[in-house]
């Protein structure tokens, strides 16, 4: 890896100095490298990888100020606490009625004034924003436009597991902006999304960075969901995520179907002190989706936000939250996540399990399946499709990503990591996977299996 550049000494300072980090992991570097020569990239890293950093430390490098497109205000804001914390300058602009006119002219004053190193935006707000456009294009007439950011860049591609149509609008940045780099990144996308999300962003020269999905310290295993799941939860919540000397319970997600369903597991897990013996203390779990618009009486927070900030600082230990919950949450020591439903995709499941394990440390996580939730999710798909008014081969797309997630849910025979790793062609020897899935496990305690040809 190349580390004599102009800014290589610079970056290696920052790096230690305001990231607080010794040396660059994976493709951390190359990605770097590849966005300070003023070149448009497409970064695969899976969660937890760093994602972040490939574009924060370049913005501190580089003069004027870096675009970064978000697609969820909660993972925005979490990135500007942190940024915060680091005294980097950072901005947001997104909905008038939410932030005020006072605020977000504060903010365009301040990239006026070349204040900011980086700004946040929605792709709400390219969309609908001639304010914004006409700014930038006065940045970039000034030489202060270092540089665009699209994160979780999957959302462009109708083929993706996470389509959002407000993310179409964003091709018009590399046509009004073609000397600025552009940098795509995402943890989750399978060859055909890739290529889609190039093209539709218009990136006629584009280097492609690719790091393995496979996350060595997470063990995957597929459970039967019966109606007795609360208590095979607890089971396993207190089996291998409680302190038996302390009762003292290890951070984990619960991802629900529904708003109602996160509501009614985050109840049912809850206990008080002393009614369940395994937890003298009491367990609690949050809800956590979109539909909590109400805020907190006692600290005048919103409750989803104060639920969100209980979870990350270690006061609750359980949080039963909707697909869209984690996004770009900087959480390191999640030891387990669970799937109360089935998702989407392998896309969807691999993004969100991988919110566990960000440490480095030994995570679990486990996918409740049963046939059930798999025909609930087929109705969703084509009503959505219906909805949307989707082209009858993204619904077919969609409908066939389900059928791979079924297919891996059934699978009782080869090696989790060699069929989720497959799916994003990503070839996996099952030797390596050393009992890090239920099926491996299976096969090492002495289960024999035959292979047939149906």
């Amino acid at each position: 890896m190349r580390d004599d550049f102009e800014w290589s000494a610079r970056a290696r300072q920052v790096l230690r100095n305001t990231f607080n980090a010794q040396d660059f992991r994976g493709m951390q570097l190359a990605t770097i490298n590849c966005t300070m020569s003023g070149e448009d990239s497409l970064v695969l890293m899976p969660t937890g990888g760093g994602k972040s950093l490939c574009y924060q430390l370049p913005a501190v490098l580089s003069p004027g100020v870096t675009i970064v497109i978000s697609p969820l205000v909660s993972l925005i804001q979490d990135q500007l606490h942190h940024l915060s914390e680091m005294n980097i300058p950072a901005g947001v602009l997104g909905s008038m009625e939410k932030e005020g006119a006072a605020v977000q002219n504060q903010t365009y004053t301040q990239l006026r004034n070349d204040e900011l190193k980086l700004l946040y935006l929605t792709p709400e707000k390219i969309a609908k924003s001639n304010k914004l456009m006409n700014t930038l294009e006065q940045l970039h007439n000034r030489g202060k436009l270092s540089r665009i950011v699209v994160d979780e860049v999957h959302c462009i591609s109708s083929w993706g597991h996470d389509f959002r149509k407000d993310y179409q609008a964003l091709r018009i940045l590399k046509n009004r902006f073609r000397d600025v780099p552009l940098v795509g990144l995402t943890a989750t996308a399978t060859k055909r999304v890739q290529d889609d999300c190039v093209r539709q962003l218009g990136l006629q020269k584009c280097t492609r960075f690719f790091q393995t999905f496979n996350r060595t310290n997470i063990v995957y295993e597929v459970k039967p969901k019966t109606k007795d799941i609360v208590k095979d939860m607890k089971a396993l919540i207190h089996d291998k995520f409680t302190n038996h000397r302390n009762g003292k319970v290890q951070c984990g997600i619960v991802y629900c179907f529904s708003q109602k369903d996160c509501e009614k597991m985050a109840e049912s897990l809850t206990c008080k002190p002393n009614d369940d013996k395994r937890w003298p203390k009491g367990l609690l779990a949050l809800p956590y989706h979109a539909g909590m618009t109400d805020t907190d009486r006692k600290t005048g927070v919103p409750k989803r936000e104060l639920h969100q900030r209980m979870w990350s600082d270690g006061k609750v230990p359980i949080i039963c939250a909707t697909v869209a919950f984690g996004m770009g949450i900087n959480k390191p020591d999640v030891r387990f996540v669970f799937h109360h439903s089935i998702p989407k995709s392998l896309e969807g499941y691999h993004q969100e399990s991988g919110r566990a394990g960000r440490d480095g440390g030994k995570s679990y996580c486990t996918l409740f399946y049963q046939a059930g939730d798999a025909v609930k999710m087929r109705a969703l798909l084509q009503d959505s499709a219906k909805e949307t008014r989707a082209p009858p081969e993204v619904l077919r797309s969609n409908l066939e990503a389900m059928s791979y997630l079924e297919a891996y849910c059934t699978n009782q025979t080869t090696c989790r990591r060699t069929l989720l790793l497959g799916h994003f062609d990503e070839k996996f020897d099952a030797v390596k996977c050393k009992g890090m899935c239920d099926n491996c496990q299976e096969r090492q305690g002495g289960a024999m299996f035959e292979d047939k040809d149906m």
